[in-house]
């Protein structure tokens, strides 16, 4: 009951937010262009594109996934760090530790909350997304076959974004100091997902989340892309569940890591 009233809490929180509505709407101005954009190429040039499967998917849709990945990673970071470490620094969360709630509820709560606000945004997004394209360009040619890819690329989404929240979250509760939570979330960020550094590192890059979202995505480099509909759905879910199931179980590590140092922490 008190970690379904923190997460409540924490969504109203997230709702005023000036980032929130900015991501917001960044994201239905790309999803918005890319309808347009794609719809007005695919209905010109889609009788050359042979070999490309159903176009809807491999293109249409292929071509804004990356930079809703990288918009949703930058909006979880961004929660977690207010999760946590903003609330720390504006003395937010001693108010709520001096009520009769333990520190892992809070951590959990707040984890859960935000969670649940990405999931239900993620999956706004991608719903307006094919809808748009749908009027710009065409329906798919397998409804059936599109709700399966879309789906587990949905659960992909939100596996990475929960890792996020609850890296950023682990950050805050190490780090006491709100400026330094941000620059290591910045450099994370910048490292792994725009420099990819992590992956020249043989050991460590298998762990690193923008690899293992990159490997779901296409685990048979080149042979199993997720949105390539010449490749049968479950010939990619076959190789893809694996590392999903890693990303996962990085993001839960991530959360007890943070409700088992929190909870020894007396700051």
């Amino acid at each position: 009951m008190v970690v379904a009233l923190i997460a409540k809490n924490e969504i109203r929180k997230i709702v005023n937010y000036r980032f929130t509505y900015v991501i917001a709407a960044t994201l239905l101005m790309m999803i918005m262009l890319n309808a347009i954009a794609s719809g007005y190429k695919l209905n010109l040039y889609e009788t050359h594109l042979i070999g490309l499967g159903d176009v809807f998917m491999s293109v249409g849709v292929s071509t804004i996934i990356f930079n809703m990945t990288i918009l949703f990673t930058i909006l979880s970071l961004f929660l977690g760090l207010s999760s946590i470490s903003e609330e720390r620094s504006g003395g937010v969360l001693n108010v709520l530790l001096a009520k009769p709630v333990h520190r892992k509820e809070v951590i959990m709560g707040k984890f859960l909350g935000l969670c649940g606000f990405v999931w239900t945004l993620i999956v706004i997004s991608l719903l307006l997304s094919l809808l748009l394209l749908a009027v710009f360009f065409r329906m798919p040619l397998s409804f059936e076959d599109t709700v399966s890819r879309m789906t587990a690329f949905t659960i992909l989404q939100f596996a990475n974004s929960a890792l996020s929240i609850g890296l950023m979250m682990l950050f805050g509760v190490i780090l006491s100091s709100y400026y330094n939570t941000l620059l290591c979330g910045a450099t994370y960020f910048y490292l792994a997902w725009c420099l990819d550094i992590p992956s020249q590192f043989n050991v460590i890059s298998g762990l690193v989340p923008s690899t293992l979202f990159m490997r779901i995505m296409d685990p048979k480099v080149g042979t199993t892309y997720l949105l390539d509909t010449n490749v049968a759905f479950s010939g990619w879910l076959e190789g893809a569940v694996p590392y999903l199931l890693l990303l996962a179980l990085e993001a839960v590590v991530v959360v007890v890591l943070s409700r088992i140092i929190f909870s020894l922490r007396e700051d």
